[in-house]
């Protein structure tokens, strides 16, 4: 039917003359009789398109449209279970992981309770059913530990946390919230990781996030936290995975990553973009170890206001040739922020990009490909020298020095033909 649908009208014309008359009104019959039938259900799927595709936790901002009390979506999600399969972007900002805090959407004295006591029976099918729970013992019978006993007592973490696997179809995921991820989600996303990387790729389109492909992370707040970390690791080992992106995080220091370290979880993310963060050098390197499959990397380094790492771009592609030489086809490697334009002279040579042989895609900063020292570029070592030959294009970021730059240009249509053959693009941003 819907290819019929998807003919121009003049071959939909076509068909209607060459079929036959009696065909014709059977099939007119049967649209009309199933079109009857089926108008409460479009109706029903068109309500439920507009207000489940995306979804926002947000206890913050309530006259957004998109923005949902967990307990209310879980209750519609267990009373309907299609509506499970409409989410596709989910935007997490700000929600109060204490019980029943929500003044905006429900009574915190008695509604939220109603509605997880409402759906306790539900509740319980669904966790028993559910391959990333297992109900806990509580350290303290006062204190409950298992997801059941957490959404009896209103907790809307645990709420989200059990969300999070039933939605099939979750394609992306907003990240926002101050401490990143809560407790209770984090537990849930690291048993969902774990159950993936035992089960077969194809037995995987029924597992939760089995199609989430894209996590945008910007943390509210300045703060130095080294759960936010642990979590985009977390996060970029998911296997469904193909582009990480984040802003706003500060971590200059080197402290221990909870799963262990790193080197142990593969990131299946194909592109991971970094922007207005501050990540210690050899953090980027651990997380980059493992980015096996990594085709576009940006990191945009920011410096100011006394968030200084050790800054050491020898090391990341260093690291990136060793382990991502082979597909990487895109490098964005910049500094940004209100400190000085780094020295040349503490950077001279630290950059050479020849060991990407598929790299098509260069954006880099004049400081790490051109000396102080040897400007004149006249010596061993040009600038075609520390270039692959499979560039297509390059960009070259030097807004503090751009006389110094231009000096790049000079013998560079010389050597362009000789060693870079594919070359067809050069800028100064």
């Amino acid at each position: 039917m819907a290819t019929i649908l998807g003919l121009p009208n003049e071959l939909l014309s076509q068909v209607v003359d060459l079929t036959d008359p009696d065909d014709l009104e059977s099939l007119s019959a049967c649209c009309k009789r199933i079109h009857g039938s089926a108008e409460k259900r479009i109706k029903q799927h068109r309500n439920f398109k507009d207000k489940y595709t995306t979804i926002t936790f947000d206890d913050a901002a309530p006259e957004d449209q998109t923005v949902i009390h967990p307990f209310v979506l879980l209750q519609d999600v267990l009373l309907e279970p299609r509506i499970a399969h409409y989410p596709g972007v989910i935007n997490l900002r700000s929600w109060s992981i204490k019980p029943m805090q929500s003044p905006y959407y429900l009574d915190p004295d008695t509604v939220s309770l109603q509605v997880a006591q409402r759906c306790t029976q539900r509740i319980h099918d669904v966790i028993t059913q559910c391959p990333y729970l297992r109900r806990e013992r509580p350290a303290d019978p006062e204190e409950p530990a298992d997801p059941e006993s957490e959404i009896q007592r209103g907790n809307p973490d645990a709420a989200i946390a059990l969300l999070l696997t039933l939605f099939p179809n979750l394609q992306t995921l907003n990240v926002t919230q101050r401490l990143f991820l809560y407790s209770n989600v984090r537990k849930m996303i690291y048993k969902i990781q774990q159950v993936q990387s035992k089960v077969p790729s194809d037995a995987k389109s029924s597992q939760a996030f089995s199609k989430l492909a894209r996590v945008d992370v910007s943390p509210t707040g300045d703060t130095l936290d080294s759960a936010r970390i642990r979590d985009l690791v977390l996060l970029s080992a998911l296997p469904s995975i193909e582009t990480i992106r984040v802003s706003n995080m500060f971590y200059p220091d080197y402290v221990g990553i909870w799963p262990p370290t790193p080197k142990f979880i593969d990131v299946a993310a194909t592109e991971i973009i970094i922007v207005g963060s501050v990540f210690a050098s050899r953090i980027l390197a651990g997380f980059l170890s493992n980015a096996r499959s990594l085709r576009r990397f940006t990191y945009q380094h920011l410096r100011y206001r006394g968030h200084y790492a050790e800054w050491k771009p020898l090391l990341l592609v260093n690291i990136l040739q060793e382990y991502t030489s082979n597909t990487l086809r895109h490098l964005d490697l910049t500094f940004t922020g209100q400190a000085e334009f780094p020295s040349l002279e503490t950077l001279s040579h630290v950059c050479n990009f020849r060991g990407f042989p598929v790299l098509k895609k260069l954006r880099v900063d004049y400081a790490l490909i051109a000396s102080d020292k040897h400007n004149d570029l006249s010596g061993t070592q040009t600038l075609a020298d520390l270039l692959p030959a499979s560039l297509e294009e390059l960009v070259i970021v030097a807004d503090a020095d751009e006389e110094k730059a231009a000096a790049v240009f000079e013998a560079l249509p010389e050597m362009e033909k000789r060693l870079l053959p594919k070359l067809t693009g050069v800028a100064l941003a």
